[in-house]
């Protein structure tokens, strides 16, 4: 009964990456890429109980605040759509440290921006560095072979788990403010890069 479900292809039965044998990745790149994911995942958390911190400090129109957001994921999609040229003439080491900085300078900025359009443009640049390591880290856990996938669906996992755990500190951090807030992030960030 599945059979009639299953891919056939006389030419080529198995994609080519199915057939290669698995390729484990060393402990170190494992960690980073999991501390990367988790820490996209609270950045991209960040921003929604945000926004009332934001529209005070900025005093904007009721809807003008959620482009923030906006803002963050033009750059999350340029990011991604970068991220491979970039892969080809840099390590993932080199990546993960150009995305790292820009999540860590983006941040920061959004947290002690004096203008509306500064914030916008750190909220754009770190989420440059969100699809940096997003496109840098899927790329290199999917190419793996046989167990990519497995790879691929627990390095998501610690985006989940950063994703949940961003709203939970969010009430006590924004009690001390958008620099604390922003800056507390960003300095995770900067630990990526250590």
């Amino acid at each position: 009964m599945l059979e009639q479900f299953e891919y056939k292809n006389p030419t080529y039965p198995l994609s080519w990456l199915q057939m290669q044998p698995f390729q484990p990745l060393p402990r170190s790149i494992l960690i980073l890429g999991f501390a990367a994911f988790f820490l996209i995942g609270l950045e991209q958390s960040l921003f929604g109980p945000a926004f009332s911190a934001l529209n005070g400090r900025f005093a904007l129109e009721p809807g003008a605040v959620g482009s923030v957001v906006t803002s963050h994921f033009l750059g999350v999609t340029l990011g991604t759509l970068v991220s491979g040229v970039i892969l080809s003439r840099l390590r993932v080491r080199g990546v993960a440290l150009l995305s790292s900085v820009a999540c860590g300078v983006g941040l920061l900025l959004v947290g002690i921006a004096p203008s509306w359009i500064l914030a916008l443009l750190g909220a754009f640049l770190s989420g440059l560095g969100f699809g940096g390591i997003s496109g840098g880290f899927g790329t290199l856990f999917s190419s793996r072979g046989r167990g990519g996938s497995a790879a691929l669906s627990l390095i998501n996992a610690f985006w989940g788990v950063g994703s949940i755990v961003g709203p939970l500190l969010a009430n006590r951090l924004l009690e001390r403010g958008l620099n604390l807030y922003f800056g507390s992030a960003a300095a995770l960030f900067g630990g990526l890069v250590v």
